[in-house]
């Protein structure tokens, strides 16, 4: 289903196309049949008319009713002119009814024998004379057309139970069509409506970073002008952004160094002099910032434990992951922060009841490269080459036996010393995105 909405738009609109081509081929052809069936519909009325007047003469014959108006030259004309425009009617099915036009080509053929023969009987009764005029052969050529017209009839339902089922037929594919093109349609809806979710995720996580104070982190805020690239299609635009940033950092770097260099060139027995300092955070000085930036979080008592990591750095990631976990906050609940120190490491985890991370956020965690939330990439980013392991995972508390949204993080404690030198030393771009921090 995934792949499915991840279908471009060019896809989605020849999706949508033949849909609508084949929900308009569908209604033209079913339109086509209704026609012939309403000629149809015409011909087994007019049959009925036209034999009608036939078999009015047939009869007045039978009985010997010389005065009888169906026995006039007349009426016998305007009974022929009948099924000639019977036959006239029927044209446009001939290809689709062959045998019918060919009983009707017959019966036209034997009506105008009949009414021949007819009125040379008729004459000399009008005059007194031939009373006694043996009518078998009349008799023998009603009977064909009889027959004829029971074949044409049959042949005629025949035919509209055939357009009938076709009808349907078309109705199907109608029907397959109109799906196919909602289908489309709805694809179209759904993807702008993602893209609608992902450009409101990407406004929010920038309003956070602004109330949070995090706007000059360039590492948050290169992901999330990637990440807002991305979604929206500009994967090139966003490889030319990266490269462009990396250059403008490079070139910032090599100012830095060169500044550096010239401050250890002018004071080397300074530096060599000073003690190294040793990088050391406050556990609780952490989760007090936290308070202090308004997050709705409660934390456990925790002893006073001394971090490896910049207290900001220390901050900043946890401020994320306490973001991420309200961001699928349901009702009042608040995230609770456990701490657990062990001999060099302290783990730390961020939970949040009646919440869950979803397949794809959980997809991301085991291949970085599909992972596309804002708030994990930037801890991503934050955690990157530095000695931190964090991960997210769903699971049941067992005392409640509530869902439970969890984020670990695997910290370091105690500190090693750090010379201005190795800053110096450091790849170019770690040194810039240091500073800019």
């Amino acid at each position: 289903m995934k792949k499915v909405f991840n279908l471009s738009p060019s896809k989605i609109l020849m999706v949508c196309g033949l849909g609508l081509a084949t929900t308009l081929g569908g209604f033209w052809h079913h339109q086509i049949n209704q026609k012939h069936l309403s000629t149809i519909h015409v011909m087994n009325q007019g049959l009925n008319t036209c034999f009608g007047r036939v078999n009015q003469s047939f009869t007045a014959m039978m009985i010997k009713d010389v005065k009888s108006p169906y026995l006039d030259q007349g009426f016998a004309q305007l009974s022929n002119a009948c099924l000639e425009e019977l036959k006239g009617t029927f044209k446009s099915l001939g290809n689709k009814l062959p045998k019918a036009e060919e009983a009707l080509n017959k019966l036209n053929a034997e009506a105008t024998w009949f009414h021949e023969k007819l009125g040379k009987i008729h004459s000399p009764m009008l005059l007194g004379e031939g009373k006694d005029t043996n009518l078998s052969p009349l008799q023998e050529r009603y009977a064909q057309m009889e027959t004829l017209k029971v074949t044409l009839a049959d042949e005629l339902d025949a035919g509209m139970h055939r357009l009938s089922e076709i009808q349907f037929s078309d109705e199907v594919v109608m029907g397959g069509g109109l799906i196919l093109f909602m289908l489309g349609l709805g694809l179209m809806i759904g993807q702008e409506m993602r893209r609608m979710k992902q450009r409101t995720q990407a406004e929010a996580m920038a309003v956070n970073m602004i109330k949070n104070n995090q706007a000059d982190v360039g590492a948050m805020v290169d992901s999330l002008i990637m990440k807002a690239l991305l979604d929206q299609g500009q994967v090139v635009t966003a490889q030319i952004f990266k490269d462009y940033h990396e250059t403008v950092l490079e070139g910032m770097t090599q100012k830095l160094v060169s500044s550096t260099e010239e401050i250890l060139e002018n004071t080397p027995k300074e530096i060599e002099s000073t003690e190294a300092k040793e990088i050391r955070s406050s556990l609780r000085e952490v989760l007090s910032s936290l308070k202090v930036l308004n997050l709705d979080f409660e934390a456990s008592e925790v002893s006073e434990t001394d971090l490896k990591i910049e207290q900001e750095d220390c901050t900043q990631i946890m401020s994320v992951a306490i973001n991420k976990l309200l961001e699928r906050r349901v009702g009042k609940e608040n995230v609770q922060i456990h701490a657990n120190v062990q001999t060099d490491r302290c783990m730390i985890e961020l939970s949040l009841f009646n919440a869950a991370f979803n397949s794809s956020e959980l997809e991301g965690m085991s291949d970085i490269s599909k992972l596309n939330d804002p708030y994990l990439m930037v801890l991503h980013e934050m955690t990157k080459g530095q000695d931190i392991a964090w991960k997210c995972e769903n699971a049941i508390d067992e005392a409640t036996g509530k869902m439970v949204m969890c984020i670990s993080l695997n910290l370091p404690i105690g500190g090693k010393a750090k010379n201005l030198v190795s800053v110096v030393k450091g790849k170019k771009r770690d040194i810039a995105r240091g500073f800019m921090n």
